[in-house]
C-alpha cells in the first residue's frame, strides 16, 4: 500500500462485516419451515450464507445441532478443527453439513436447527476472520417429517339398530 502516483493512492481497508444467514427458506436444506420432509435417515443440511465461509483456524468445540420440538438431541455435528466432521463447501457461501447415520428422523415430528456462534468465519484474505454470530433461535430454522401413518379408530359405537339400518359412530386418532 501507499502512492501510486501523486495524489493516488492504493491500500486495503478490511473486512469488518460477520457473515449472516441468508434469509430465503428454500435456500436452506431442509427448507426452513419444510413440512413432510421424508423420516428416517437425514440428508446433509445445507447452510447458505451472504458471502464465502470456513471454520475458524483453532481448534473448538462448535457443532451445528439438530433437535426435537422437545429439546431431544438428534445429531450434534462438530464443525472444529479437531475431531470435526467434513463439511462441503468451505471457502464458498453455501455450506454443506453431513449429518451422522444415527440421525434418524422420526415420522409426524417437529424439528429445528441450532448453531453455534463462531462456528463459522469469514473466508477472507485478512487475519481478521469475522466470527458468524450463531443461529439459537429454534423458531428459525425449523421442519417437520410427513405422516405416512394410516389413522387408527380409536372409539366406536352403534346405536340406533332398527331392523333395516344402524348408526356407526367411529372416532380416528388423528384428523
Amino acid at each position: 500500500a501507499g502512492a501510486l502516483s501523486s495524489g493516488v493512492y492504493d491500500f486495503v481497508i478490511g473486512d469488518y462485516v460477520a457473515p449472516k444467514l441468508l434469509t430465503t427458506a428454500t435456500l436452506f436444506t431442509p427448507n426452513k419451515g419444510a413440512v413432510n420432509v421424508p423420516f428416517g435417515p437425514m440428508a446433509n443440511l445445507v447452510i447458505p450464507f451472504d458471502e464465502a465461509v470456513n471454520v475458524p483456524v483453532a481448534n473448538n468445540n462448535l457443532a451445528v445441532y439438530i433437535y426435537k420440538e422437545d429439546g431431544t438431541v438428534v445429531d450434534i455435528i462438530r464443525v472444529g478443527k479437531v475431531g470435526s466432521t467434513t463439511l462441503l463447501g468451505l471457502g464458498t457461501a453455501t455450506v454443506s453439513v453431513p449429518v451422522a447415520a444415527t440421525a434418524i428422523l422420526s415420522e409426524n415430528t417437529n424439528y429445528y436447527v441450532v448453531v453455534d456462534a463462531g462456528a463459522f468465519v469469514d473466508d477472507n484474505i485478512f487475519a481478521n476472520k469475522n466470527a458468524f454470530g450463531g443461529l439459537a433461535d429454534k423458531t428459525i430454522w425449523k421442519f417437520s417429517t410427513s405422516d405416512n401413518s394410516a389413522p387408527v379408530i380409536s372409539a366406536k359405537s352403534i346405536s340406533a339398530i332398527t331392523s333395516t339400518s344402524a348408526t356407526l359412530n367411529m372416532t380416528l386418532a388423528e384428523a
